[in-house]
């Protein structure tokens, strides 16, 4: 399935939960044990998503095309599909998850079952396994849910753990006990990297999820705590109009000198990349349906057949993040993470970790600007068109200015207990230089720079006019 790029702010989720969970619009066409339907997706940007569905089989994907408004993605559906009824809801077709043939009847068998134990062996394995260049090295490749979801399968298949997620649009539940006609003959192995099978069910989780059924269906809202917080937990938000997924893969509560959260995320479109490592720095604090720390449910047989546990059966579910009373007594959602997790953390430390990701994001920058240049000399990448879309950035821009204003605002939190602290940070904005398209400049002068809005986000423009150098 091909997947929209959206810049790093990313992988982006028009959550409306308000209505279906699974899409925001259907048209469906039946005939006997066939079914095609068109979903208009609003996860990645406004898609609208071609399906053929077998009875008894979950959906295939026929084709995706991506519309710079409502208005024009529904007189396309009008003038392609004239034959589509439309509905909200489709109606609920049972899935076989076994296949006929014998060799292959499930995906794996989950021999142990997700408790607290599973999830600090999760989050040990995550820690020790996940580095920018994981995904890479299997030549797997991820958007920003993607990465989530793989992280999760890929652990559960290596323990014969329950796995399960729903598809998109249908609400089906995909998992480790899920089985389709074409993979019955796959080849599978000890090492889930040479597996065939299990490698055609992730890319196929991979293609049917999304930030929103994740957000929505499989996660729910954990506590503010260590045990709440540890590796594997996840991080959903949007920001006018456009979502983040982001994994939780470290924790640093008894080291002094680290921020107590890292993760990993990746970005769309889905493609082979480095998974991208920052800091857990955010100043909102979570409201309910936009901005989410969450956990997977678990996966349990009732009833002989597969469901996800209630989200408040978990020893780690709590609605206390969006509790408004705490946050006046806080400068802003960090500091509040931070007294539970780490009260004794040494802030001069978050202006290191905060320059780093800083660099980071800028060298991320320069390749995205390097590779839609290129692109767009040899490709039609005018306002509207699916070039544009791939390779703007004017999200990825504003949350370069938005990361400058976070850390800084947390120094200033920090200031008047920590003397000179602000200070250092300024001395550091002066002090790291990069190296952009020949040109020298300060982490100061490229925040002044995209502060004014004197880069261009247009993959058109030269590449000196991306940075604000011409």
């Amino acid at each position: 399935m091909q997947k929209t790029f959206r810049s790093f702010l990313l992988c982006f989720s028009l959550l409306f939960f308000t209505h279906n969970l699974l899409a925001s619009d259907l048209w469906v066409k039946t005939s006997g044990d066939i079914r095609h339907f068109v979903s208009l997706d609003t996860d990645e940007g406004i898609i609208v998503k071609h399906y053929v569905q077998e009875k008894g089989d979950y959906q295939d994907l026929i084709s995706t095309n991506e519309f710079s408004t409502l208005l024009d993605a529904k007189k396309f559906i009008k003038q392609t599909y004239p034959q589509y009824h439309s509905t909200k809801k489709l109606s609920n077709w049972s899935i076989n998850t076994t296949a006929s043939d014998k060799k292959n009847s499930n995906l794996w068998v989950a021999t142990n079952q997700w408790s607290d134990y599973w999830e600090e062996r999760y989050a040990q394995w995550l820690q020790s396994e996940i580095t920018s260049d994981f995904y890479m090295k299997y030549n797997i490749p991820t958007d920003c849910a993607d990465a989530l979801i793989g992280y999760r399968w890929i652990f559960a298949r290596i323990y014969s753990l329950p796995v399960a997620n729903t598809v998109s649009d249908t609400g089906s539940l995909f998992g480790q006990f899920s089985m389709r006609k074409q993979w019955e003959n796959l080849p599978t192995s000890a090492n889930w990297y040479d597996d065939q099978l299990f490698l055609a069910a992730l890319n196929y989780v991979m293609d049917m999820t999304s930030t929103r059924t994740v957000m929505a269906t499989d996660g729910f809202p954990v506590s503010v705590t260590r045990k709440g917080l540890q590796a594997g937990t996840f991080i959903v938000s949007q920001t006018n109009g456009s979502g983040h997924m982001r994994t939780i893969t470290e924790n640093y509560f008894d080291d002094p000198s680290q921020l107590p959260l890292f993760t990993h995320s990746s970005t769309a479109p889905r493609e082979v990349r480095p998974l991208y490592r920052e800091a857990f720095v955010d100043q909102a604090w979570p409201i309910r349906g936009t901005r989410e720390i969450l956990a997977f449910r678990w996966p349990v047989v009732s009833r002989n057949s597969w469901t996800l546990t209630p989200k408040q059966n978990d020893p780690r579910y709590s609605t206390e993040q969006f509790d408004q009373g705490l946050q006046g007594k806080y400068y802003s959602f960090i500091q509040f993470v931070i007294s539970r997790v780490k009260p004794n953390y040494d802030p001069f430390s978050l202006i290191d970790t905060g320059i780093i990701d800083l660099v980071n994001y800028t060298n991320m920058r320069v390749k995205i600007v390097r590779d839609g240049y290129e692109f767009c000399r040899s490709h039609n990448c005018n306002p509207g068109t699916q070039g544009y879309e791939d390779w703007s950035t004017p999200n990825r821009d504003s949350k370069y200015v938005i990361k400058f204003a976070e850390i800084e605002d947390l120094v200033k939190a920090f200031d008047p207990m920590y003397p000179g602290l602000m200070q250092h940070w300024q001395d550091a904005l002066d002090g790291t230089v990069l190296d952009i398209e020949g040109y020298s400049l300060s982490l100061a002068r490229l925040r002044n720079i995209f502060e004014k809005k004197l880069a261009s986000y247009n993959p058109k423009d030269s590449i000196l006019r991306r940075w604000g150098l011409q």
